[in-house]
């Protein structure tokens, strides 16, 4: 499998108020504090160097191009034989560049990686080796085939929660199950395709994509951006159901849309410190949290990032992510835990942030007509001095937030373009 990475890596967010509710969540802990997208970006490529590539495209550009003799330098620490251009694509004729490059790696799987910020999380590749032999089974008969490597919650999570899935069709719409098994969910896309940016995709496919339509002077910033000229009827896509990447900003964009902290049940990603220096420190069991360590503890109930109580962590150490293990100087387990019972609960909870929908029919009423209602008021409470410092924001924002939320942006915006 071909690793093809392919990004703009700046600190300015594609859509300003998009991830707003992070913002305030990185200020409130101190190792979730926001970094720069430039270490994100490091962090996300260290977690790729395990795996076995059989070759290597990485195609970037940086805001500041004065950092790009040390991010080659970085990279080419990582991946010696990689194909390094310092040019993103942005076009249907860069990215028709970029497949012919492809093309002489000789393989036919490719991991887009058209974000810079989805590290492997998983332990092992067991899940990714079980997702990519199936996809190659599949693909004898099919001529579209791929593999959503990433947002868990949004795959598996939903598809496994048909009830739920009804209070976000946009999520789940277009996914007609083929079959599922304890790994796996194979769906056909129904619509147009599949084109989000976190995706194995055969060569095939690839080159459909980037081939099968002429898009003029469209500007392509990722695999998105290829609808609607681009369609794949049929399109078969692979959803894992364990994590194999997750999203290091994590996934509070959802808040307005269900009504309550997503955070708190799947919470963003952190640079441990120490990272790259290999020398990360990890408290495991301890109620207290140290300055400099990773604190991890399944029993807590809230993370660092929500009471001074909290933990960093709530998942057990066997799993924690592959790339991690070489860069830990020290692990400190408390003496006084029943460590198996910690791994136990710390399953527990990878299981909830990987599964975080309500499943009852109560917790799903409840969420729908108290929780969200009440969350989304304290939302526009505080967001109302956004819109009109801001009414950029009202347009970047129209589709978000659910039928309510866009009634009341729309209920404002005569006010806010009165004060352009």
């Amino acid at each position: 499998m071909i690793l093809y990475f392919d990004n703009y890596i700046v600190n300015t967010p594609l859509f300003k108020y998009l991830y707003d509710d992070l913002s305030e969540l990185r200020k409130r802990s101190k190792i979730y504090a926001a970094p720069n997208k430039l270490d994100v970006t490091l962090y996300t490529l260290a977690s790729y160097v395990n795996y076995p590539w059989s070759g290597v495209l990485i195609k970037y550009e940086l805001e500041d191009k004065g950092k790009n003799a040390y991010f080659e330098k970085e990279v080419r620490k990582m991946f010696p034989r990689a194909v390094i251009i310092a040019e993103r694509s942005d076009s249907q004729k860069k990215y028709q560049e970029a497949y012919k490059l492809l093309e002489k790696m000789d393989d036919d799987w490719v991991f887009y990686a058209g974000n810079n910020d989805h590290p492997f999380v998983c332990p092992d590749f067991s899940m990714l080796e079980k997702c990519l032999a199936k996809a190659k089974e599949l693909a004898r008969a099919n001529k579209y085939v791929s593999i959503w490597y990433s947002h868990i919650q949004e795959g598996a999570g939903l598809l496994s929660n048909k009830e739920y899935g009804k209070l976000l069709p946009e999520l789940v719409n277009d996914k007609e199950v083929l079959s599922e098994d304890n790994d796996m969910f194979v769906c056909r896309n129904t619509g147009g395709g599949e084109f989000h940016s976190i995706q194995i995709l055969n060569m095939t496919l690839l080159k459909h994509w980037l081939f099968g339509a002429d898009m003029g002077s469209k500007r392509i910033r990722r695999s998105d951006d290829l609808a609607p000229e681009s369609t794949t009827e049929g399109q078969l896509v692979i959803y894992p159901k364990r994590q194999i990447c997750d999203h290091f900003d994590g996934y509070s964009n959802l808040n307005s849309r269900v009504g309550f902290d997503f955070s708190s049940l799947a919470p963003p990603g952190f640079l441990p410190p120490g990272f790259f220096e290999g020398k990360v420190k990890i408290a495991f069991g301890y109620d207290e949290c140290r300055d400099g360590w990773v604190n991890i503890n399944p029993a807590r109930k809230k993370y660092s990032f929500e009471s001074r109580d909290g933990t960093d962590m709530k998942i057990g150490l066997h799993d924690l992510p592959l790339f991690w293990k070489g860069r830990v100087e020290k692990t400190d387990i408390n003496p006084a835990i029943d460590y198996e019972k910690m791994e136990t609960l710390g399953n527990k909870n990878l299981k909830r942030i990987c599964y975080p929908w309500p499943t009852s029919s109560l917790q799903r009423g409840l969420a729908k007509y108290i929780y969200s209602p009440a969350w989304k008021a304290g939302k526009f409470v505080r967001r109302t001095q956004i819109y009109f410092e801001d009414p950029e924001f009202l347009e970047q924002t129209k589709n978000e937030g659910g039928a309510t939320f866009r009634l009341y942006k729309k209920a404002i915006s005569a006010l806010v373009s009165k004060k352009r």
